[in-house]
């Protein structure tokens, strides 16, 4: 919520910067970027999602930029709201007595609804195009999106074990390193 009110940018506390904030959009995009969003997973042209993911492509969560009251911003505090309300509501109870342990928090906050959210911003900047995995799958270079810039898997996602993300470490797009080896996904990240 603090996101979207304030903007700024927000990482997990197990991430590390690759290169300065400053750096992060290209110079001749930097007038119209409002919000920076990494991709997590990219099925790269297989056949089934795997590494334990349902889509072809997911956003990561762990670390996303914004404007204060970005759309895609606000879009998500709503569905979080509403996704909150409707489990305390099928719990019997309310969201202010819900406790973490009650909530599975990836059902009601999580990389899927992010992802969705994501995807509805996008075509939303442009005027309500159809834009889907086809126009972000194997990105080569960070491509902006009405005012949203999508960086390619190297961006946010260096050194995983999947998407085409390089394991080596010197990945020249690296922004930030996720270094988490606790994941929900079997295998999603490195050990």
């Amino acid at each position: 919520m603090l996101l979207e009110s304030e903007g700024g940018i927000y990482t997990d506390l197990d991430t590390r910067p690759r290169k300065p904030i400053k750096d992060w959009i290209p110079a001749h995009l930097n007038p119209f970027v409002k919000a920076i969003v990494g991709i997590e997973y990219d099925q790269l042209g297989n056949l089934n999602p795997s590494h334990g993911f349902s889509e072809r492509i997911s956003f990561c969560q762990w670390t996303i930029a914004t404007t204060p009251r970005h759309p895609m911003m606000t879009r998500m505090v709503q569905k979080v709201v509403a996704n909150l309300h409707e489990y305390a509501e099928k719990n019997g109870t309310t969201v202010y007595a819900l406790s973490i342990a009650d909530a599975r928090v990836e059902e009601v906050t999580g990389p899927g609804i992010w992802t969705s959210i994501v995807w509805k911003s996008l075509s939303e900047a442009l005027g309500g195009a159809n834009v889907d995995y086809r126009n972000i799958s194997g990105l080569k270079n960070p491509t902006l999106f009405g005012d949203i810039l999508i960086l390619p898997i190297d961006g946010f996602g260096t050194g995983q074990a999947h998407s085409g993300s390089l394991n080596d470490g010197e990945a020249k797009a690296a922004l930030v390193e996720h270094t988490s080896s606790m994941s929900s996904r079997k295998n999603a990240w490195r050990n």
